[in-house]
């Protein structure tokens, strides 16, 4: 299944929309602009809760957890080696963990389980991320991993900058 992530975050307010292949929204992705943490819901259609992402405390920014159900589902890490972002590491609270590897800053991330692709990952500007599921897979944590993961993206190139 192809999605669309589109940012729409203004001064005010911290917002995602998730679009299915048909430009139909599908999920919506928001929390508050002032925090001590990262924190993002995603609701569905109705305004229901389906995850929740956070940024654990304390924080070196390098994690992010998605819980669903009141339950941690996934801790999203950063894998990296000195001022280089390799890619990150799923682990999965009842399946097999998830590898995301690829050009984190440029144009495509592939994000696998034991090797097969569960999703492929296209940036598009920052202004919207392209996710294309295989079948067979959890879309929902897999829409946010990639959501932590552009959160930890932007933290990243945000603080190598300033050590070079």
């Amino acid at each position: 299944m192809r999605y669309v992530i589109r940012d729409h975050s203004s001064p005010l307010a911290r917002e995602m929309l998730i679009e299915d292949q048909h430009g139909e929204r599908v999920f919506r992705v928001h929390g508050p602009i002032v925090r001590l943490r990262d924190e993002l819901r995603i609701d569905d259609l109705q305004g229901v809760e389906q995850a929740y992402i956070k940024e654990p405390l304390p924080s070196d920014r390098r994690t992010y957890e998605i819980y669903r159900d009141g339950h941690q589902r996934a801790r999203v890490t950063v894998v990296a080696t000195d001022y280089v972002l390799d890619g990150f590491d799923v682990a999965v609270a009842d399946g097999e963990p998830l590898q995301a590897r690829g050009g984190m800053f440029g144009s495509s991330v592939t994000i696998a389980r034991r090797g097969a692709t569960a999703a492929q990952v296209h940036w598009q500007r920052r202004q919207a991320i392209e996710v294309d599921t295989s079948a067979g897979q959890d879309d929902l944590l897999l829409l946010a991993t990639v959501i932590a993961m552009s959160l930890m993206t932007e933290t990243w190139s945000r603080t190598t900058a300033h050590k070079h």
